[in-house]
């Protein structure tokens, strides 16, 4: 009897085993595809982009299966927090305040802040917005950037919005003037919307994107070995190259 009861128990201690190894061999990735061309849903409903490229190559310098999540980006840090996943890429910018909750990977791209509005706007700085409202995505850095003064003295209305093609929408129906958004993303959704216009207005600098992970993360020196190594091997260039071309 004692000699069937530790077969079984040996034989559950490596069925365990077998599934914490599979778990381990995955790279769980947080990601909010509504932001072309960084991340979206394809024709055949599959998750592509700009920052799926980069961490197919990251995923597989770690010998890891990519495993990708689509979330509201609103949800991506709070499911990295609870350890739902293993890191975020999302086209998100390092914060001060981000940093002391998470680890942020080296920068892997750095774009324009910039706006979208609908053309023949007349807008052309912060003074020809007062009164109006600017949309922004909940979550991002152009969400905090509203919030942190940047339109105080200009009476300017902020409407924060789950995502940017929401924004879009409200933007043709007249509900916001304004997107505040970054370059890339406004000039993808300006050539699908030609009604769109992309502006740059003074005072806005530039965003870095990285890599989030968890304080401490296992990941966080070997992503960042990786990365260092695809910008010398002109990988990460080749990537840029194809998704803005």
């Amino acid at each position: 009897m004692i000699h069937k009861i530790l077969i079984t128990l040996l034989m559950l201690t490596c069925l365990s085993c077998g599934e914490n190894d599979k778990d381990s061999d995955s790279l769980i990735v947080g990601t909010a595809a509504d932001n072309p061309p960084y991340e979206y849903i394809d024709k055949n409903n599959e998750v592509v982009g700009l920052d799926i490229d980069i961490m197919q190559l990251v995923a597989k310098a770690l010998n890891k299966k990519l495993v990708i999540k689509n979330m509201e980006f609103y949800s991506l840090l709070p499911s990295l927090d609870n350890k739902q996943l293993d890191v975020v890429i999302a086209g998100v910018s390092p914060t001060e305040t981000r940093k002391k909750h998470f680890d942020f990977s080296n920068t892997y791209f750095t774009s324009q802040i910039v706006f979208i509005a609908l053309k023949d706007n007349n807008i052309k700085t912060l003074e020809d917005l007062r009164g109006k409202t600017v949309a922004v995505q909940t979550g991002t850095i152009f969400e905090n950037l509203a919030n942190d003064g940047v339109f105080k003295d200009y009476d300017i209305n902020i409407l924060s919005l789950s995502n940017f093609l929401i924004a879009v929408e409200e933007l043709k129906k007249g509900s916001v003037q304004i997107i505040m958004t970054e370059e890339v993303q406004a000039k993808n959704l300006a050539d699908i919307n030609p009604e769109l216009e992309v502006k740059l207005l003074p005072n806005f600098e530039s965003s870095d994107y990285a890599i989030i992970m968890p304080k401490d993360s296992k990941y966080k020196d070997q992503i960042n070995i990786i990365i260092d190594n695809l910008m010398v091997e002109g990988k990460i260039n080749e990537i840029k190259e194809k998704w803005l071309k």
